[in-house]
């Protein structure tokens, strides 16, 4: 941008502190933020994992009848990018924008598992909060889980989150195959 790199720093300090990007803790890189989509919806309508998911998410909404949700892995958190809310008498609410711990949530497990080692470490090198009495605060458990997702191709969070609550998730990938987030379904226990 040929600026001076302390300008540069202040502009760039100002956009993360909106949500407009944020800096990887495990490459150190700026990525955008969440909260441009607001400023680009119409791009995520045409060329986005969010679009292309959409009838995916309505399907399994319908046919499951209980809320789907896609979520995507940003900040070492993992952000919901869409949902498709139950119809039935017992909803779980999951709210777009919303963020989850990616050691507890079936989707924040489902993108772990499939991450390169050297991010999942960096991730796990924090606490790993307890939410429920069945929440994995173990990094060795976890790992563990982690291996198993692997090998199975899906994630669980058997009241993880919250209590009452069981998710199901299964990663997503890009073209390259890559992880790019995950898809889920949450329900009643």
């Amino acid at each position: 941008v040929k600026l001076h790199i302390a300008t540069t720093f202040q502009l760039v300090s100002t956009i993360e502190s909106l949500g407009y990007v944020f800096k990887d803790a495990a490459t150190k890189k700026y990525n955008i933020g969440l909260k441009m989509s607001v400023l680009t919806e119409a791009l995520w309508r045409k060329n986005s994992c969010k679009s292309k998911a959409k009838p995916y998410l309505q399907l399994l909404a319908k046919v499951c009848n209980e809320t789907a949700h896609l979520a995507i892995y940003e900040n070492s958190l993992i952000s919901i990018i869409d949902v498709e809310l139950s119809s039935g008498i017992l909803i779980v609410n999951s709210e777009i924008g919303e963020k989850v711990l990616p050691h507890s949530s079936a989707v924040g497990k489902a993108i772990l598992a499939c991450l390169p080692e050297n991010i999942t470490d960096s991730i796990l090198s924090d606490k790993l909060t307890r939410l429920t009495p069945k929440t994995i605060t173990s990094k060795q458990d976890l790992k563990i889980e982690l291996k198993k997702i692997r090998r199975l191709g899906y994630a669980l969070d058997d009241e993880e989150t919250s209590l009452s609550v069981r998710c199901v998730a299964s990663p997503v990938f890009n073209k390259n195959g890559v992880v790019a987030g995950a898809i889920g379904i949450s329900g009643p226990s």
